[in-house]
Protein backbone atom coordinates (compact mmCIF):
# COMPACT_ATOMS: atom_id res chain seq x y z
CA UNK A 1 0.00 0.00 0.00
CA UNK A 2 1.56 3.21 -0.65
CA UNK A 3 1.90 5.93 1.62
CA UNK A 4 0.99 9.71 0.84
CA UNK A 5 3.40 12.24 0.98
CA UNK A 6 2.91 14.43 4.08
CA UNK A 7 0.35 16.86 3.12
CA UNK A 8 2.05 20.04 4.67
CA UNK A 9 5.98 19.63 5.58
CA UNK A 10 6.76 18.32 2.06
CA UNK A 11 4.44 19.65 -0.56
CA UNK A 12 6.64 21.27 -3.03
CA UNK A 13 8.06 20.54 -5.79
CA UNK A 14 5.20 17.93 -6.90
CA UNK A 15 6.87 14.96 -8.93
CA UNK A 16 5.64 14.70 -12.29
CA UNK A 17 3.84 11.57 -11.65
CA UNK A 18 2.45 12.34 -8.26
CA UNK A 19 -1.22 11.61 -7.97
CA UNK A 20 -3.57 13.24 -5.58
CA UNK A 21 -5.06 11.38 -3.22
CA UNK A 22 -9.09 10.73 -2.95
CA UNK A 23 -11.02 11.21 -0.89
CA UNK A 24 -9.41 14.93 0.78
CA UNK A 25 -8.66 15.12 4.47
CA UNK A 26 -11.11 17.72 4.75
CA UNK A 27 -15.07 17.97 3.89
CA UNK A 28 -15.42 19.91 1.28
CA UNK A 29 -18.55 21.86 -0.09
CA UNK A 30 -21.37 19.99 -2.15
CA UNK A 31 -20.86 21.05 -5.42
CA UNK A 32 -23.78 24.00 -6.14
CA UNK A 33 -26.86 22.66 -7.05
CA UNK A 34 -26.61 24.72 -10.48
CA UNK A 35 -24.18 22.73 -11.81
CA UNK A 36 -25.18 20.29 -14.78
CA UNK A 37 -23.77 16.63 -14.36
CA UNK A 38 -24.25 13.66 -16.57
CA UNK A 39 -23.07 10.13 -16.73
CA UNK A 40 -22.07 8.45 -20.13
CA UNK A 41 -22.15 5.07 -19.53
CA UNK A 42 -21.73 2.31 -21.71
CA UNK A 43 -22.85 -0.82 -20.93
CA UNK A 44 -21.74 -4.04 -22.39
CA UNK A 45 -21.98 -6.14 -20.19
CA UNK A 46 -25.34 -5.61 -19.04
CA UNK A 47 -27.08 -8.65 -17.21
CA UNK A 48 -24.22 -10.32 -15.12
CA UNK A 49 -23.06 -6.03 -14.08
CA UNK A 50 -26.59 -4.03 -13.27
CA UNK A 51 -26.21 -5.13 -9.54
CA UNK A 52 -22.48 -3.72 -9.43
CA UNK A 53 -23.83 -0.83 -11.77
CA UNK A 54 -26.32 -0.12 -9.21
CA UNK A 55 -24.44 0.34 -5.82
CA UNK A 56 -21.46 2.65 -8.30
CA UNK A 57 -24.32 4.94 -8.83
CA UNK A 58 -25.63 5.28 -5.12
CA UNK A 59 -22.29 6.80 -4.70
CA UNK A 60 -22.85 9.66 -6.58
CA UNK A 61 -23.78 12.64 -3.94
CA UNK A 62 -25.96 14.74 -6.49
CA UNK A 63 -29.03 13.82 -8.73
CA UNK A 64 -27.39 13.11 -12.33
CA UNK A 65 -28.95 12.96 -16.19
CA UNK A 66 -27.52 9.25 -17.48
CA UNK A 67 -27.08 8.35 -20.90
CA UNK A 68 -26.82 4.54 -21.35
CA UNK A 69 -25.32 3.24 -24.37
CA UNK A 70 -25.88 -0.31 -25.53
CA UNK A 71 -25.74 -2.43 -28.37
CA UNK A 72 -29.13 -4.65 -28.05
CA UNK A 73 -32.57 -4.12 -27.52
CA UNK A 74 -32.74 -6.86 -25.01
CA UNK A 75 -29.92 -4.83 -23.02
CA UNK A 76 -31.79 -1.61 -23.63
CA UNK A 77 -35.25 -2.82 -21.99
CA UNK A 78 -33.00 -4.40 -19.32
CA UNK A 79 -31.35 -1.32 -18.67
CA UNK A 80 -34.42 0.95 -18.34
CA UNK A 81 -36.15 -1.32 -16.29
CA UNK A 82 -33.62 -1.13 -13.85
CA UNK A 83 -32.09 2.24 -13.54
CA UNK A 84 -36.00 4.55 -14.69
CA UNK A 85 -36.45 4.71 -10.87
CA UNK A 86 -32.74 4.79 -9.30
CA UNK A 87 -32.36 7.52 -6.83
CA UNK A 88 -29.56 8.94 -7.63
CA UNK A 89 -31.04 9.58 -11.46
CA UNK A 90 -32.35 12.58 -12.60
CA UNK A 91 -33.20 11.62 -15.97
CA UNK A 92 -32.49 8.40 -18.02
CA UNK A 93 -31.98 8.15 -21.84
CA UNK A 94 -30.73 4.60 -23.05
CA UNK A 95 -29.45 4.38 -26.57
CA UNK A 96 -28.91 1.32 -28.93
CA UNK A 97 -25.80 1.44 -30.92
CA UNK A 98 -23.38 -0.92 -33.14
CA UNK A 99 -21.28 -2.94 -31.45
CA UNK A 100 -18.41 -0.65 -33.14
CA UNK A 101 -15.60 1.52 -31.30
CA UNK A 102 -16.19 -0.06 -27.79
CA UNK A 103 -16.99 2.49 -25.81
CA UNK A 104 -15.09 5.58 -27.72
CA UNK A 105 -17.49 5.82 -30.58
CA UNK A 106 -20.83 5.45 -28.21
CA UNK A 107 -19.78 8.40 -26.05
CA UNK A 108 -17.38 10.65 -28.11
CA UNK A 109 -19.26 10.18 -31.29
CA UNK A 110 -22.77 9.07 -30.92
CA UNK A 111 -23.47 10.94 -27.55
CA UNK A 112 -21.45 14.54 -28.68
CA UNK A 113 -23.77 16.72 -28.81
CA UNK A 114 -25.36 15.49 -25.36
CA UNK A 115 -22.22 16.31 -23.51
CA UNK A 116 -22.60 20.37 -24.27
CA UNK A 117 -25.12 20.51 -21.84
CA UNK A 118 -22.98 19.90 -18.93
CA UNK A 119 -20.46 21.39 -16.75
CA UNK A 120 -19.05 18.04 -15.16
CA UNK A 121 -19.37 14.56 -16.86
CA UNK A 122 -17.91 11.04 -16.31
CA UNK A 123 -16.95 8.73 -18.94
CA UNK A 124 -17.46 4.95 -17.59
CA UNK A 125 -18.01 1.77 -19.36
CA UNK A 126 -18.15 -2.25 -18.12
CA UNK A 127 -15.08 -2.94 -19.39
CA UNK A 128 -13.49 -6.38 -19.54
CA UNK A 129 -9.86 -7.58 -20.10
CA UNK A 130 -9.35 -11.08 -20.53
CA UNK A 131 -6.34 -11.45 -22.31
CA UNK A 132 -4.15 -10.67 -19.64
CA UNK A 133 -4.69 -12.18 -15.68
CA UNK A 134 -2.90 -8.89 -14.20
CA UNK A 135 -6.08 -6.75 -15.46
CA UNK A 136 -8.88 -8.81 -14.01
CA UNK A 137 -9.49 -5.69 -11.67
CA UNK A 138 -8.93 -3.21 -13.72
CA UNK A 139 -12.34 -2.51 -13.91
CA UNK A 140 -12.61 -2.70 -10.08
CA UNK A 141 -9.85 -0.23 -10.18
CA UNK A 142 -10.98 2.03 -12.19
CA UNK A 143 -14.88 2.23 -10.90
CA UNK A 144 -13.33 2.58 -7.30
CA UNK A 145 -11.51 5.09 -8.29
CA UNK A 146 -13.94 7.48 -9.88
CA UNK A 147 -17.09 6.18 -7.85
CA UNK A 148 -15.95 4.55 -5.16
CA UNK A 149 -17.92 6.55 -2.22
CA UNK A 150 -19.88 9.89 -2.23
CA UNK A 151 -16.63 11.15 -0.29
CA UNK A 152 -14.50 10.48 -3.75
CA UNK A 153 -16.86 12.15 -6.06
CA UNK A 154 -17.25 14.92 -3.60
CA UNK A 155 -13.72 15.05 -3.71
CA UNK A 156 -13.36 14.88 -7.80
CA UNK A 157 -16.13 18.14 -7.72
CA UNK A 158 -14.15 20.00 -5.36
CA UNK A 159 -11.27 19.90 -7.46
CA UNK A 160 -13.34 21.18 -10.48
CA UNK A 161 -14.81 23.95 -7.87
CA UNK A 162 -11.24 25.08 -6.76
CA UNK A 163 -9.36 24.56 -10.17
CA UNK A 164 -11.31 26.39 -13.07
CA UNK A 165 -8.21 25.10 -14.75
CA UNK A 166 -8.13 21.39 -14.54
CA UNK A 167 -10.61 19.66 -17.18
CA UNK A 168 -9.50 16.15 -16.73
CA UNK A 169 -9.16 14.28 -13.81
CA UNK A 170 -8.46 10.10 -14.48
CA UNK A 171 -7.12 7.44 -11.99
CA UNK A 172 -3.30 6.33 -12.09
CA UNK A 173 -2.88 3.97 -13.94
CA UNK A 174 -3.25 0.31 -12.48
CA UNK A 175 0.14 -0.79 -11.54
CA UNK A 176 0.32 -3.85 -14.24
CA UNK A 177 -0.85 -1.44 -17.12
CA UNK A 178 2.03 0.45 -17.15
CA UNK A 179 4.52 -0.52 -19.06
CA UNK A 180 1.99 -0.21 -21.70
CA UNK A 181 1.41 3.44 -21.89
CA UNK A 182 2.89 4.44 -24.69
CA UNK A 183 1.36 4.68 -28.70
CA UNK A 184 1.30 1.58 -28.92
CA UNK A 185 1.63 2.55 -33.37
CA UNK A 186 -1.61 4.90 -32.72
CA UNK A 187 -0.11 7.62 -33.36
CA UNK A 188 -0.31 7.46 -37.05
CA UNK A 189 -3.95 6.88 -36.87
CA UNK A 190 -4.55 9.79 -34.03
CA UNK A 191 -3.41 12.21 -36.46
CA UNK A 192 -5.04 11.02 -39.17
CA UNK A 193 -8.24 11.78 -37.47
CA UNK A 194 -8.18 15.98 -38.16
CA UNK A 195 -5.45 18.36 -38.74
CA UNK A 196 -5.75 20.05 -35.24
CA UNK A 197 -4.89 16.72 -33.67
CA UNK A 198 -2.18 15.91 -36.27
CA UNK A 199 -0.69 19.06 -35.99
CA UNK A 200 -0.68 18.87 -32.10
CA UNK A 201 0.99 15.39 -31.42
CA UNK A 202 3.17 15.83 -34.32
CA UNK A 203 6.48 16.34 -31.75
CA UNK A 204 5.02 14.27 -28.67
CA UNK A 205 6.70 10.78 -28.36
CA UNK A 206 5.90 10.55 -24.59
CA UNK A 207 2.35 9.87 -24.19
CA UNK A 208 -0.27 9.64 -20.75
CA UNK A 209 -3.50 9.19 -20.88
CA UNK A 210 -6.37 7.39 -19.33
CA UNK A 211 -5.95 4.43 -19.07
CA UNK A 212 -9.41 2.43 -19.79
CA UNK A 213 -10.59 5.56 -21.29
CA UNK A 214 -12.51 6.11 -17.72
CA UNK A 215 -12.48 10.32 -16.55
CA UNK A 216 -14.10 13.11 -15.03
CA UNK A 217 -13.89 15.45 -17.57
CA UNK A 218 -15.51 19.23 -18.02
CA UNK A 219 -17.27 18.58 -21.02
CA UNK A 220 -15.19 21.67 -22.70
CA UNK A 221 -12.05 19.63 -21.95
CA UNK A 222 -13.40 16.93 -24.68
CA UNK A 223 -14.44 19.46 -27.36
CA UNK A 224 -11.81 18.97 -29.61
CA UNK A 225 -12.73 15.23 -29.93
CA UNK A 226 -16.56 15.98 -29.85
CA UNK A 227 -16.32 18.23 -32.67
CA UNK A 228 -14.68 15.50 -35.12
CA UNK A 229 -18.44 14.28 -35.90
CA UNK A 230 -17.07 10.45 -35.48
CA UNK A 231 -19.49 7.91 -37.26
CA UNK A 232 -20.24 4.45 -36.54
CA UNK A 233 -18.35 3.90 -39.65
CA UNK A 234 -14.93 5.31 -38.51
CA UNK A 235 -14.46 2.61 -36.65
CA UNK A 236 -13.81 -1.23 -37.68
CA UNK A 237 -16.59 -4.32 -36.60
CA UNK A 238 -15.29 -5.51 -33.45
CA UNK A 239 -13.06 -8.46 -33.43
CA UNK A 240 -11.07 -8.12 -30.19
CA UNK A 241 -8.34 -6.02 -31.31
CA UNK A 242 -6.05 -5.04 -29.17
CA UNK A 243 -4.72 -1.82 -30.92
CA UNK A 244 -4.49 -0.45 -34.07
CA UNK A 245 -8.16 0.90 -34.21
CA UNK A 246 -9.52 4.81 -34.03
CA UNK A 247 -10.88 3.73 -30.51
CA UNK A 248 -7.53 2.68 -29.59
CA UNK A 249 -5.86 6.03 -30.95
CA UNK A 250 -8.72 8.31 -29.59
CA UNK A 251 -7.94 7.07 -26.36
CA UNK A 252 -4.73 7.93 -26.09
CA UNK A 253 -5.58 11.78 -27.19
CA UNK A 254 -8.20 12.81 -24.46
CA UNK A 255 -4.88 14.38 -22.10
CA UNK A 256 -4.68 15.86 -25.21
CA UNK A 257 -8.06 17.14 -25.65
CA UNK A 258 -8.40 18.80 -22.53
CA UNK A 259 -4.72 20.87 -22.98
CA UNK A 260 -6.09 22.31 -26.79
CA UNK A 261 -9.11 23.01 -24.78
CA UNK A 262 -6.80 24.90 -22.78
CA UNK A 263 -7.20 22.96 -19.61
CA UNK A 264 -4.97 20.83 -17.17
CA UNK A 265 -5.52 16.99 -16.09
CA UNK A 266 -3.94 15.65 -12.97
CA UNK A 267 -4.55 12.08 -11.81
CA UNK A 268 -6.32 10.76 -8.47
CA UNK A 269 -5.28 7.64 -6.33
CA UNK A 270 -6.62 5.31 -4.28
CA UNK A 271 -3.73 4.25 -1.50
CA UNK A 272 -4.58 0.94 -1.04
CA UNK A 273 -4.26 -0.14 -4.88
CA UNK A 274 -0.84 1.82 -5.13
CA UNK A 275 2.87 0.60 -4.05
CA UNK A 276 4.49 2.38 -1.67
CA UNK A 277 6.99 3.80 -3.57
CA UNK A 278 4.21 5.67 -5.38
CA UNK A 279 3.93 9.26 -5.79
CA UNK A 280 1.08 10.37 -3.96
CA UNK A 281 0.21 13.81 -2.26
CA UNK A 282 -2.98 14.07 0.07
CA UNK A 283 -5.11 16.88 0.60
CA UNK A 284 -5.54 18.67 4.04
CA UNK A 285 -7.19 21.77 2.64
CA UNK A 286 -8.12 23.62 -0.04
CA UNK A 287 -4.79 25.29 -0.36
CA UNK A 288 -3.15 21.94 -0.94
CA UNK A 289 -5.36 21.19 -3.15
CA UNK A 290 -5.05 24.59 -5.22
CA UNK A 291 -1.27 24.23 -4.66
CA UNK A 292 -0.58 21.17 -6.47
CA UNK A 293 -2.51 22.17 -9.31
CA UNK A 294 -0.55 24.91 -9.29
CA UNK A 295 2.39 23.36 -9.19
CA UNK A 296 2.35 20.18 -10.72
CA UNK A 297 2.82 22.02 -14.53
CA UNK A 298 2.96 18.35 -16.64
CA UNK A 299 1.95 19.31 -20.14
CA UNK A 300 2.10 17.06 -22.94
CA UNK A 301 1.52 19.23 -25.51
CA UNK A 302 5.07 21.27 -26.52
CA UNK A 303 5.12 24.79 -24.90
CA UNK A 304 2.47 23.61 -22.57
CA UNK A 305 -1.57 24.65 -23.04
Amino acid sequence: MAKPVPSDAELFPVPQNTSLVVPFGYRPKLVPPERRIAVFFHAYYVQELADAIDLQLRNLPVLVDIYFTTDTGEKAVLLNERFQSHPRIRRLKTTITANRGRDIYPKIGLMNQEHLAYDYVLHIHTKRSGHEDGLRDWRQFLWQHLLGSPEIVTSVFEIFERCPDVGMIAPQHLPFIRPWIHWADCKELGAGLGPHLAKAIGGIENIDFPSGSMFWARSKALKPLLDLNLVATDFPEENGQLSLTNAHAIERLFFISCELAGLKWLKIALPQWHAASDQLQSASSPWIVRRFVDKRNVNLLPGGN
